[in-house]
């Protein structure tokens, strides 16, 4: 295990592995998120809140990733912050909303509209470890399932919340070829702010960008049905 952490810890990534890391993340939170649903089905409610935090970290790690196609390969100290980041929710969350916010406004990907509240991050990260762990509140124990099933509406929320981001996600990252085309594409479209050029030359050559992005998609909807 050692060796493992030792082997990819801090090492820069080329585009191909931010891709694939995207992709694994979102296989993983639907992952998660297909389990929280088995768990809630059985009345395994406390399990199944804390897997759906899980679900909605793994999602979070893909802007994360996908910020890294601008990193010099040579900077180290920008390495060593990515990895450190990858593994801090709060850090996660805010680059969740920064990611909505550039596919809101250049792929018209509304589903991103109901990003956290501010402030409900911390309940979350709470929540989750309140349905892994005996607590004490209050001048007494409580058990997991306990908080889990005074908060079911809490639950369906986030189950609601969950898929609605799954199902956003899996058109950008449901295979490892849209993940190479988000990159490909994000990189073709802030190279463009580089150049001096006017507005609206420049939300022209964007318009263009996004085209091609969805014919890609588009001709990939076809392979994978």
């Amino acid at each position: 295990m050692k060796n493992f952490l030792k082997k990819f810890k801090g090492k820069p990534l080329n585009d191909e592995k931010a891709a694939i890391g995207m992709h694994y993340c979102f296989l993983n939170a639907k992952d998660l998120y297909e389990d929280a649903k088995l768990l809630k089905k059985n009345k395994r409610y406390s399990r199944a809140f804390s897997l759906l935090i899980l679900s909605l970290e793994e999602l979070a790690k893909i802007p994360i990733l996908l910020n890294t196609i601008f990193y010099p390969k040579d900077d180290d100290e920008k390495w060593n912050a990515f990895w450190k980041s990858f593994n801090t929710h709060s850090d996660k969350q805010i680059m969740w909303s920064f990611y909505g916010e550039y596919l809101e406004k250049y792929f018209n990907n509304y589903s991103f509209e109901d990003r956290y509240p501010p402030g409900l991050q911390p309940l979350l990260e709470k929540g989750k470890q309140l349905c892994f762990y005996v607590n004490f509140f209050e001048n007494d124990f409580i058990k997991p399932d306990d908080f889990a099933k005074d908060n079911i509406e809490w639950l369906n929320w986030i189950i609601e919340f969950t898929e609605k981001r799954i199902k956003s996600f899996s058109s950008f990252h449901s295979s490892l070829n849209r993940s190479r085309v988000v990159v490909k594409h994000t990189k073709n479209i802030f190279s463009l702010f580089k150049n001096n050029m006017g507005e609206a030359e420049l939300k022209s050559l964007i318009k263009d960008i996004i085209k091609d992005t969805i014919n890609e998609f588009r001709k990939l909807s076809d392979i994978e049905s």
